[in-house]
């Protein structure tokens, strides 16, 4: 028997299955109208979930580094903190996010020799403006879920840090723990 949807086709990732409105195989995305509260239960039941946005879910907590924090600084926080993203601030605003990712392509679980050590040492020992990614996609605290969502899945990224709309100052962070943790919290 053939995997796939409702539609009756073999899928590559059954993306037919859990829609509320079956869509072709193959297609990107599902109906543009598509929310988590289109998600079918196990009884079949459409569940709702009310529109939530980013100033419900977002971590507030949050700590930020300075431009000219070092890497191994930031390495050290992000270690000592079991976190997977640090915003790089100047002067309230941002200016870059560090991730989990960005530390994993400088190869620290490839040290084998002495040279490759003390490349990295030097590597470690300069400013996070040098690793960080820029250009960052932020989003305003009245930004719905779903747009975050989209935005996550977009681009890639595992987190979007909140602006005040206002001042651009950063007030949050909406990673995908938070989108998840969310959609849980509306399912119970």
């Amino acid at each position: 028997m053939p995997r796939g949807g409702p539609c009756g086709r073999r899928c590559r990732r059954d993306r037919c299955r859990g829609i509320a409105t079956p869509i072709p195989c193959g297609a990107i995305r599902p109906d543009p109208g598509w929310t988590p509260a289109g998600v079918l239960g196990r009884s079949g039941v459409q569940l709702e979930t009310p529109r939530m946005t980013a100033d419900e879910i977002m971590t507030t907590d949050l700590v930020t580094v300075e431009e000219t924090t070092t890497i191994g600084e930031a390495y050290r926080l992000l270690s000592e903190l079991s976190i997977r993203h640090l915003p790089v601030c100047t002067g309230g605003e941002i200016a870059g996010m560090l991730s989990d990712r960005d530390f994993r392509s400088l190869g620290l679980d490839a040290v084998t020799d002495m040279s490759r050590m003390d490349d990295l040492t030097a590597r470690m020992s300069g400013p996070v403006s040098n690793l960080m990614s820029g250009g960052i996609l932020t989003v305003d605290r009245g930004a719905e879920v779903k747009e975050i969502i989209d935005l996550m899945v977009d681009e890639k990224v595992g987190a979007v840090p909140v602006v005040d709309g206002d001042s651009n100052e950063l007030v949050g962070l909406v990673s995908y723990v938070d989108v998840l943790r969310a959609l849980r919290e509306s399912l119970d």
